[in-house]
């Protein structure tokens, strides 16, 4: 029978998301601003019944956005990485993506299994896809192709999350993404059809001591003072395991060399403890009137509200533990 995961655990993302499990049982779902994962799970069993070889390998990431579902498997020592496409709008088959052979690198397996699995990372349009490996090996493809196109410029960063920015993202390309790393580094990238269009940029190192993982971003556009547009960013890491945020003028390359010139706002929360696989994320979600975040730690639920004060001030309000069992 089709595995129930309609009870299983559901987290939205910034900007894309990962699932990982093994032999077909889905333990962690998540999936971008789209639930179809969980609402239509019969669909996604059946959708994976049909990949060649699936039974034989592990489930150790995914990503859902749209009606589109993204798929990466390894063998039971982690190599082996294939990553199969299926749309769930009629579609009876998944299509196995071009990598290349050995691409991904290993590691999918092992006690830091969730730490070394390939990442999945879908746009808001859904036409846009970002396949990165621990091993620093980073490949686009198109929702129209099965070719993947290695990201010269990406190659040798281990990117473990990723924010787009909705507004500039279109069936072209994207004109803006914030990237994490397993290092703590952040950077800006784009993608579109002529050369001129790519960029990877590094813009800020969080703590070059401390070399916090980077588990999950969320970017948000707010209207500043006087009318401004500025970019609000939250963004959790493991090892140790903080919340960050920054406030400030965008695009992005302005914001954080005001960081850096002292002209910016940064801050961030650090809490006790760590999860194995580096856990550690937080959700966001911002309604008429309200931003609430929630971020999973060792000790429970760190939640509360964020309250912004033009392009200048943040406040995490009502901010507490909520225990765990």
């Amino acid at each position: 029978p089709a595995p129930d995961i309609s009870r299983r655990h559901a987290r939205p993302s910034g900007g894309g998301g990962g699932m990982s499990g093994a032999g077909g049982e889905f333990s962690d779902v998540m999936a971008g601003h789209n639930i179809l994962a969980i609402s239509r799970p019969v669909e996604v069993w059946r959708a994976t019944s049909r990949m060649r070889g699936i039974h034989s390998q592990r489930i150790v990431s995914m990503c859902v956005r749209r009606q589109l579902i993204y798929i990466c498997t390894a063998d039971h020592n982690g190599r082996d990485h294939k990553v199969f496409c299926w749309n769930a709008n009629g579609s009876s088959k998944a299509e196995e993506i071009e990598l290349g052979r050995d691409a991904l690198g290993a590691g999918a397996g092992g006690a830091s299994g969730s730490e070394q699995r390939p990442n999945i990372f879908l746009d808001p349009t859904g036409q846009h896809c970002f396949i990165c490996g621990a091993d620093g090996d980073n490949f686009y493809v198109s929702m129209r192709s099965t070719r993947a196109r290695r990201l010269t410029a990406w190659q040798g960063v281990h990117v473990t999350a990723v924010a787009f920015d909705p507004d500039t993202c279109s069936e072209s390309g994207v004109g803006s993404m914030l990237i994490g790393s397993a290092s703590g580094s952040l950077y800006e990238g784009s993608w579109g059809p002529n050369a001129r269009d790519i960029r990877f940029e590094n813009l800020h190192v969080l703590d070059q001591a401390a070399t916090p993982r980077v588990t999950e971003i969320h970017l948000e556009r707010i209207v500043g003072d006087g009318g401004g547009v500025a970019l609000f960013i939250l963004l959790s890491t493991a090892g140790p395991t903080r919340l960050y945020h920054f406030i400030g003028p965008g695009p992005l390359p302005e914001l954080f060399k005001a960081h850096r010139s002292g002209g910016g706002l940064t801050a961030y929360t650090e809490l006790p403890g760590s999860l194995p696989g580096s856990a550690e994320r937080v959700i966001y979600r911002a309604g008429e009137g309200t931003r609430q975040f929630a971020m999973l730690t060792a000790h429970g639920i760190y939640n509360g509200s964020v309250l912004l004060s033009g392009a200048s001030g943040v406040i995490l309000d009502k901010a507490a533990m909520l225990p765990l069992g």
